[in-house]
C-alpha cells in the first residue's frame, strides 16, 4: 500500500510499516530523523527527483511597483535567526528569488507522467 497524505503522516505510516512506500518531502525526512523520530536504518529511498522549492510566497503580478518593492525588501531582509521559521528550516538564512519556469520544471514533468490536468472542473474535486 503506498500514503499519499501529509508527509509527516507518511514517513511515519512507513517506519509502523502501515505502507509500503510514500512520497515525502526530503527536508521531512531530514527534520523527522534530526528529531529522532525514526531510526534511518528502518527505511530506504527508493526514488529522489531533483530538488524543488516546497514553500514560496508570491504576489499578484499588477501590483504597484513600490508595493512589489517594499514586500521583496521585506522578505529579503528577513533575518531567520531567533524565529520560529528558523527553527523550523534548520540551516536556512534567508528567503532567495525563484521563479515558476524553472524551480518548478520537475512538478511539471511528474505532473505530465501522471497525466495531471488544471481545469476549473478538477480544482473544486
Amino acid at each position: 500500500m503506498v500514503y499519499s497524505g501529509s508527509h509527516d503522516q507518511s514517513m511515519l505510516g512507513v517506519v509502523a510499516q502501515d505502507y509500503d512506500a510514500a512520497p515525502v518531502a526530503s527536508e521531512v525526512v531530514e527534520r523527522m530523523a534530526a528529531r529522532g523520530l525514526y531510526d534511518e536504518e528502518d527505511v530506504r529511498l527508493i526514488y529522489e527527483s531533483d530538488r524543488f522549492p516546497t514553500t514560496s510566497y508570491n504576489y499578484a503580478h499588477n501590483l504597484h511597483p513600490d508595493l512589489v518593492e517594499k514586500i521583496e525588501e521585506a522578505f529579503f531582509s528577513f533575518d531567520f535567526v531567533g524565529t520560529e521559521l528558523g527553527e523550523e528550516f534548520e540551516g536556512v538564512e534567508k528567503f532567495i528569488p525563484i521563479n515558476y519556469q524553472d524551480n518548478w520544471q520537475v512538478i511539471r514533468t511528474i505532473q505530465a507522467a501522471n497525466n495531471v490536468s488544471y481545469t476549473p472542473e478538477n480544482l473544486e474535486e
